[in-house]
């Protein structure tokens, strides 16, 4: 690519109209791939701004999942307790399932095996774990029975 001062002597030393004409569209052109490198240039600081925000937004969630995790792990433990100690069935399955039969019920939750250490005082269940929805999962956990159960 011609220089700017390549392009003004050219420019001066020309005798033709059109060599002129065509020295000005070089200058034209310049400072088009000038203006566009500077607009590209701005459009990927953008991306990159907006990548950043992205990935604080991710790590926000991904703590917000764990946290929900740990709350989970602990309900998990209370539940297991707590139907245990009231004579129902609970246990851990070799692949990491906690188990516990409610009146209302078989409920269960597939853990990461960097939990299981917190539900070391759980048997191991080697019962048949049923497959079901987790709204299903839920009303019989809200609707669990025990309340009634163990009043009689």
């Amino acid at each position: 690519m011609l220089t700017n001062s390549e392009l003004s002597r050219i420019k001066e030393q020309a005798s033709n109209d059109d060599v002129i004409k065509l020295v000005l569209e070089v200058e034209r052109l310049k400072q088009y791939i000038k203006d566009y490198s500077s607009t590209v240039t701005q459009k990927i600081d953008l991306i990159e701004n907006q990548m950043t925000q992205l990935v604080a937004e991710n790590t926000r969630l991904i703590a917000i999942r764990n946290s929900a995790y740990v709350e989970r792990d602990a309900c998990l433990g209370l539940i297991s307790q707590l139907a245990m100690e009231s004579g129902y069935t609970s246990g851990i399955t070799t692949d990491n399932t906690i188990v516990v039969e409610l009146p209302s019920g078989q409920v269960s939750w597939v853990i990461e095996k960097e939990e299981v250490h917190l539900f070391t005082h759980l048997p191991v269940y080697s019962g048949t774990i049923e497959e079901m929805t987790i709204e299903e999962k839920y009303r019989r956990v809200m609707n669990a029975g025990i309340a009634h159960s163990v009043q009689q």
